[in-house]
């Protein structure tokens, strides 16, 4: 469906409940960023009786809060949507999922963005993703929202990266080996003392059946294809973890984790998926010293992302963003309302102030 872009009718959903964020400079310390988004990342991976083990355990290894769940709405249901939602605070439509390679003007050329706000606080920003930076509009999405550079499996190969370790979904490198290259360059952000914004999204968990590396040692006692490259991408987020740790990148930048969907072949793994009204997609973080955040409910949607860190980072004082509300304020009295109409076909319907924004 087209119906974002369509004339407007009487009833506009979107704009009863969009809020635009204009930002003062805040007047407190800024918190480096590294916004880790892994593919299908569930919190039911935690369910060992469906798995026959904890496959999120070694998050929670790590990450020393307990994680939160995020329930999928309209437009976010695919990679490119739940990168643009959750930065954006606003769904991305129309719903023909990876088709942006074929425009040729930047995605919400007229949305600020998380990457628009902390370039104009002085970040370097840069992205990660293994496959082809092309695939769904990336490039044009992440180079037209404040991002300094942004590198794919042509990128990588340029800077050097051995061939051998193109194995991964869509020919560029897997899991461990993209998370390596962005350490690298964090640990270089790291040491000019610049701030910084390092995203990354991983695809080892890639639908139907996930893609395991060559590196990891598959946990033979899992059956399921996909679990056992849920696992080793976990694996590898542990060490990435605990490799910025031991360089003390901590001390001054926070790391979020969150999934960017749900598992998409759930029918297909029906045995140990149930439908997807009755799972969410994993959110969780790491913050630095002197950093806080209480969360003030156990779910959020994607939309929520974007004031929260915006929050974290810079001290921006705000509550809203777009249909986003700050995960660590209080919600207003009709966040569950919101939440609903999210998640339904309404929120689609035809809206000239989302046309707007494009």
């Amino acid at each position: 469906s087209e119906s974002f872009f369509q004339d407007n009718l009487a009833e506009d959903k979107f704009k009863e409940i969009y809020t635009p964020l204009t930002l003062a400079a805040p007047n407190e310390p800024k918190r480096n960023l590294i916004l880790l988004y892994v593919e299908s990342l569930e919190t039911i991976y935690s369910d060992s009786a469906r798995f026959g083990q904890d496959l999120n355990e070694p998050l929670t290894r790590v990450f020393t809060t307990s994680p939160r769940s995020i329930i999928q709405a309209r437009g976010t249901e695919w990679s490119m949507a739940g990168m643009v939602s959750s930065q954006c605070g606003i769904p991305l439509a129309p719903f023909i999922h990876n088709n942006w390679e074929r425009r040729t003007a930047p995605l919400l050329a007229n949305a600020k963005c998380l990457g628009d706000f902390l370039a104009q606080a002085g970040y370097q920003q840069f992205f990660f993703v293994g496959p082809d930076l092309k695939f769904s509009g990336m490039d044009k999405f992440y180079l037209a929202h404040g991002y300094n550079d942004a590198y794919g499996k042509d990128e990588l190969k340029a800077m050097g990266m051995d061939p051998s370790l193109l194995t991964g979904w869509g020919g560029g490198p897997n899991d461990d080996a993209l998370l390596e290259v962005a350490l690298s360059k964090i640990k270089s952000l790291s040491q000019e003392k610049k701030l910084f914004n390092v995203t990354i999204i991983t695809t080892d968990n890639h639908a139907p059946d996930g893609v395991l590396s060559p590196r990891c040692k598959a946990d033979s006692s899992l059956a399921v294809n996909f679990a056992k490259a849920v696992k080793c991408t976990n694996q590898a987020i542990e060490k990435f973890v605990n490799d910025l740790n031991k360089e003390g990148i901590f001390k001054n930048t926070n790391l979020v984790i969150m999934g960017d969907h749900l598992f998409m072949s759930s029918e297909k793994h029906s045995d140990v998926l149930p439908q997807k009204s009755k799972r969410k997609v994993y959110f969780n973080f790491l913050l630095a010293s002197g950093t806080s955040c209480i969360p003030t409910r156990p779910t959020l949607t994607h939309f929520d992302v974007a004031p929260t860190l915006l929050s974290l980072t810079i001290g921006a004082k705000t509550s809203k963003m777009g249909v986003g509300r700050n995960l660590c304020f209080q919600a207003d009295h009709g966040y569950e309302d919101m939440v609903e109409l999210l998640t339904t076909e309404d929120i689609s319907s035809k809206s000239a102030l989302y046309r707007s924004l494009w």
